[in-house]
């Protein structure tokens, strides 16, 4: 568990009853990373549930789930993808980087935590 202390602030918006899309990444024949998005008004989704198992980090499957979202998302029409992740979270952030996502100031229950960073 990497955010540490503050894993049950964080938990309290990781529920899964506002999530309708989730992605499911295989690698020989088992799910082995996923990717959903919650709405969160009608114009912008909130990225969740970013995860690829241990084994099959670093071979692209985070990348593509993270693309397939997106797609995903702007055919249900929502023109706008935003995340939030935590300091600790390094491969996640460098993913979003990569992905030409850029830190944008937190908000909502994220507002003012230092440990957050939302893109």
């Amino acid at each position: 568990m990497t955010d540490g202390e503050e894993h049950s602030f964080y938990n309290q918006y990781n529920g899964t009853d506002q999530i309708k899309h989730v992605l499911l990444g295989y690698g020989r024949d088992k799910e082995v990373s996923c990717s959903a998005f919650k709405v969160l008004h009608r114009n912008e989704v909130e990225i969740k549930r970013m995860y690829t198992d241990l084994y099959y980090r670093g071979k692209g499957y985070a990348l593509q789930l993270l693309i397939a979202l997106e797609k995903c998302a702007a055919a249900e029409g929502f023109p706008s993808c935003v995340q939030e992740t935590g300091t600790r979270q390094k491969a996640a952030i460098a993913l979003y980087h990569k992905c030409g996502y850029q830190i944008i100031p937190n908000y909502g229950p994220y507002k003012g935590v230092k440990n957050s960073l939302y893109f």
